[in-house]
């Protein structure tokens, strides 16, 4: 439970109020009350780490009696299934949540949905009454698990327990030492507020969370099938959902910044794989040409990562327009490398994931000693500008980092964002030229200089 003043004063209040709504016969056992205490203030940090956003996106709860078992590695919060079902319900009555959507779980077919919710305005105006400085305190809490591994159930993936040993050991403190550096930093995206609030409303296809929530400042590494030697990517950012055309805008502590990346990755790392030279020639755009380039790479790594032979279409492919069937564009690939032709269709898409990953952590370790944050999206590294073009210092970091792991080299390709037009006559990019500009910011971009202040 926090200890934060505030946090507590807040705590307090509202299990009051609640008690009032119960209306129970019998006052609740000192343990009891302890419990129903702490899942209060589970929710309302959940709740308060929201709070970062304007737009207050979904939050989901699961209401599964088994996620909450004391052997369960990934337990989501620190409470017991029965306070929380209690909290939660209680804070529906007295009108500081409203539900979504009700969660479902069917245990033939181990698939199911959370619950999802949202603070009531009432309680939003309460939260918002708090400090900020307690608000981000909270955002800084490390949340949950951060090494998780998934294998198949049936026909569902599901998270798997472990037995720990010094590997996972080492990749949970290396999470920790990166997590602790991201969470004493801001990362934000400098857009207007009309085109913010449009971008957090949008709901993922495969969740009730927004792509765009601030409060998703931490990552986790995801191992698959059952084995730390598959998958091992670094995921939670929520710099890793905005779209493309938005990564240019994210700022780091209210600055600009680059993103550099690897240049045609799982090429590069296939033919290092099978001993070959992979050549000069862009390895997409020698598919089916550099206008189908795009579409060739999605191939690529569809073969790559399937254990079948894809004799039918990869259901996200899509040849709409284009002049080639999935037949024939699968023969232009094998056609294309066919130096590595043997690796496609066997599933090493997974175990070069874990190089990648490998890759990653080592970027990410390499900048914690100035405490300087590094966020990685797979095969890109955004970072300060300075650390891009001026220093020249994530390139040769990425160089070195891939080498060590790959035992090869590898294109690297940068891009230094442009500034940000704040269309206001005192603004000249980000320099502020007059004063008062600088306590009122521009109007349209109220949400990101309140924010980054």
């Amino acid at each position: 439970m926090s200890d934060n003043k505030e946090i507590v004063a807040l705590v307090t209040r509202i299990v009051t109020e609640l008690q009032r709504c119960e209306a129970r016969k019998r006052a609740r056992s000192e343990n009891s009350q302890d419990g129903f205490r702490n899942a209060v203030m589970e929710i309302l940090c959940l709740v308060i780490r929201s709070s970062v956003n304007p737009h207050w996106p979904p939050l989901t709860l699961s209401l599964r009696r088994e996620d909450y078992s004391r052997e369960n590695r990934y337990k989501p919060m620190r409470t017991s299934y029965r306070h929380l079902r209690y909290a939660y319900r209680a804070m529906l009555q007295a009108g500081l949540l409203t539900e979504l959507r009700k969660g479902w779980f069917d245990i033939e077919t181990a698939s199911g949905r959370k619950t999802s919710f949202l603070p009531t305005q009432k309680l939003q105006a309460t939260i918002l009454n708090i400090s900020q400085e307690t608000r981000r305190s909270i955002l800084k809490q490390a949340i949950g698990e951060p090494v998780i591994m998934k294998a198949k159930s049936g026909q569902r993936t599901v998270q798997k327990d472990y037995e720990d040993t010094d590997l996972t050991r080492k990749m949970r403190y290396n999470l920790g030492r990166i997590n602790s550096c991201l969470a004493r930093h801001w990362f934000d995206l400098q857009i207007n507020d009309e085109e913010f609030t449009s971008l957090g409303v949008i709901i993922s296809d495969k969740q009730d969370r927004s792509i765009l929530d601030l409060s998703q400042n931490r990552l986790r590494r995801i191992f698959a099938q059952g084995s730390f030697e598959l998958g091992g990517r670094f995921y939670g950012g929520w710099w890793q959902h905005v779209p493309k055309k938005y990564r240019p805008f994210i700022t780091i502590d209210g600055k600009q910044t680059c993103e550099y990346d690897y240049s045609q990755l799982n090429p590069h790392i296939a033919y290092q794989y099978a001993g070959k030279v992979i050549g000069n020639e862009d390895a997409y755009s020698r598919i089916a040409g550099e206008e189908y380039r795009e579409v060739a790479k999605e191939a690529f790594n569809a073969m790559l990562n399937s254990t079948t032979h894809l004799t039918r279409k990869p259901r996200k492919l899509d040849l709409q327009d284009k002049p080639f069937t999935w037949h024939k564009l699968r023969e232009k690939v094998l056609i294309a490398h066919e130096p590595i032709e043997e690796l496609f269709f066997k599933g090493l898409g997974l175990r070069f994931q874990n190089l990648d990953s490998q890759v990653a952590e080592k970027v990410m370790l390499s900048f914690l000693r100035d405490d300087t944050p590094c966020l990685p999206i797979h095969d890109s590294f955004i970072m300060h500008h300075a650390y891009g073009e001026n220093l020249g210092e994530l390139e040769e970091v990425m160089r070195r980092s891939y080498r060590s792991i790959v035992g090869a080299d590898i294109k690297i390709k940068g891009t230094l964002v442009s500034w940000v037009n704040m269309q206001t006559p005192c603004y000249n990019g980000m320099e502020v030229i007059d004063p008062i500009a600088l306590i009122s910011g521009p109007s349209d971009f109220q949400g990101w200089w309140r924010r980054n202040m």
